[in-house]
């Protein structure tokens, strides 16, 4: 009997944490710096929604709301801008439900053109992208998750990689003009490899879902 008695208790007791963790109030935050500054920009985030859209401006905004122990570290340094998410969540607390996803969606406002480079990462949630030119090259990579894009333009190389989800949009220029690298496993692509010695590199990865690339040029 003072086992079962102990056992509920200590379910008790994590049932609370957990709950308490599922009310836990967030706060928005806003974050901006001149686009002219920043070469790169690195996103090293899990269990993260990610939105890249079209600045108003000239200026490089990043959006996101925080907790007690849902936070982010956003760094400048040299012109290379970071952001990571961390959390100081207790080990019983991953156990319970996840903060609802508008309270870990980061959203990432870019100027058209910008001069630099843009590298993604996050898990388990999507990357969306409404319109991105860079001048640099492009990164985006999930893991549980999937990548969908409006339209995508680099002037450097792009490299795109899911797992447990797809693919999907329009990649600025001719099919012609990129040196193309297709992984597809568990999934459909409606490219395959075609290396060229003068071509943009573009590296596609699907592991369990589909790749459909369409190519906008004028």
């Amino acid at each position: 009997m003072k086992k079962v008695f102990w056992s509920i208790l200590v379910l008790a007791l994590c049932l609370s944490q957990v709950a308490g963790f599922a009310s836990e109030a967030f706060e928005e935050k806003h974050f901006s710096v001149e686009a002219a500054q920043i070469s790169q920009i690195d996103l090293d985030l899990r269990d993260r929604k990610v939105v890249v859209m079209e600045s108003a401006d000239d200026q490089i905004h990043i959006r996101y709301a925080e907790s007690e122990s849902e936070f982010y570290r956003v760094e400048n340094d040299g012109g290379c801008l970071t952001v990571s998410s961390e959390s100081n969540r207790k080990w019983y607390q991953f156990f319970g439900l996840q903060a609802p996803v508008s309270d870990r969606t980061v959203t990432l406002e870019l100027p058209l053109g910008m001069a630099g480079s843009i590298r993604i990462s996050t898990t388990n949630e999507d990357i969306s992208v409404s319109s991105l030119f860079v001048d640099g090259s492009v990164s985006l990579s999930v893991n549980g998750g999937s990548i969908v894009f409006d339209t995508l333009r680099a002037g450097g190389a792009i490299s795109l990689s899911a797992k447990n989800g797809g693919i999907q949009g329009a990649i600025w220029g001719r099919y012609e003009e990129y040196s193309i690298d297709c992984t597809i496993k568990k999934g459909n692509s409606n490219l395959a490899s075609h290396p060229r010695e003068d071509g943009t590199p573009l590296v596609l990865s699907a592991n369990n879902g589909d790749i459909t690339i369409e190519f906008q040029h004028p």
